[in-house]
């Protein structure tokens, strides 16, 4: 997801934007229901949401996954995904996706007939996929005999909103529409539609969710500038290694060089060190959001001094 398509639609944040998208489900159990119902074309009784964004992190020294609605749908689990970007492992973060629900919520000492079934949905703006289809519905199958059913108790459905007049539930089609759109047709994409107006009129949340996407903004640039220059450095370091083979009787040279690929980590150790200055600051932001203290957050930005402060409290200061 990209905070990108944070304002669209004259000026206001987007349902596609990851944190509107989270308020209007979560806030809305009946819209959540309905939009599940819809997808997995099933009834639902009742929807219980985990955590706001899930963060679910299985080991210490593993990848987290960050999830934009995790719910517990009828005693299974429901990942939903707004897209906006293309993704071109989309397979790939599935497959981790329910992994890592599969490793988070697993009763402990229990048999593998307890991995929780659970069901990843993404709803993506382009088409990840390539074929042309509105709704990719993919499960594990066995390429040898594709009637052999192979239940392992995940299910994935990816929504390509760019083919949205080609779904034959009218209600995903208004979904689609909407996302890719702005347009509202059908009533759970209007219903949608008014959620996200009434969200937008709350102006504290609408600062807040700004300062929160600006800095999720200014992380992702200055992440990329620091993989910018790691790559300068590892071409460095390559062009020292090629330099020292050649040394020999031109030791001078190559201790200049080594200089200079000495320089260049210390650049690229102040880039890191600034790096993780900045996500000390983005996980404050997200702590004090949650806590509802979003206004000290903003004043700590022109504070250096309560900014520290801030960061001491939860931990986060280097």
């Amino acid at each position: 997801m990209s905070s990108s398509s944070a304002q669209k639609h004259f000026g206001k944040i987007a349902f596609t934007n990851h944190l509107m998208f989270n308020a209007v489900l979560t806030e809305n159990e009946d819209l959540c229901i309905r939009l599940i119902e819809a997808v997995l074309e099933k009834h639902v009784e009742s929807v219980e949401f985990l955590e706001d964004e899930a963060s679910i992190q299985p080991e210490l020294d593993a990848r987290g996954a960050r999830l934009d609605v995790l719910a517990l749908v009828d005693g299974e689990y429901v990942d939903i995904e707004m897209q906006v970007g293309i993704e071109p492992q989309i397979a790939r973060r599935c497959r981790f996706y329910h992994s890592a629900i599969a490793t988070r919520y697993m009763p402990r000492s229990r048999g593998y007939e307890s991995v929780p079934r659970s069901f990843v949905i993404f709803i993506c703006l382009s088409d990840p996929l390539g074929a042309g289809l509105p709704r990719y519905k993919l499960s594990t199958s066995c390429e040898n005999d594709p009637s052999v059913r192979i239940d392992d108790g995940a299910e994935t459905i990816i929504l390509n909103a760019s083919a949205w007049e080609q779904e034959k539930n009218p209600e995903v089609s208004g979904l689609l529409q909407y996302a890719l759109t702005g347009s509202s047709e059908g009533s759970l994409a209007r219903d949608i539609a008014e959620a996200v107006e009434g969200k937008n009129l709350d102006r504290k949340w609408v600062r807040a969710s700004m300062g929160v996407m600006s800095y999720e903004h200014e992380f992702l640039v200055l992440n990329n500038e620091l993989e910018r220059k790691r790559a300068e450095v590892e071409a460095a370091q390559a062009q020292v290694e090629a330099a020292q083979a050649k040394a020999g009787a031109a030791q001078a040279e190559a201790e200049a060089a080594q200089a200079e690929a000495e320089a260049a980590r210390a650049e690229a150790k102040a880039a890191r060190d600034e790096a993780d200055a900045q996500q000390a600051i983005q996980q404050l932001s997200k702590k004090l959001h949650e806590q509802g203290r979003i206004d000290e957050y903003i004043a700590a930005l022109d504070d250096a001094q309560l900014m520290d402060t801030l960061l001491r409290e939860f931990g986060l200061a280097k």
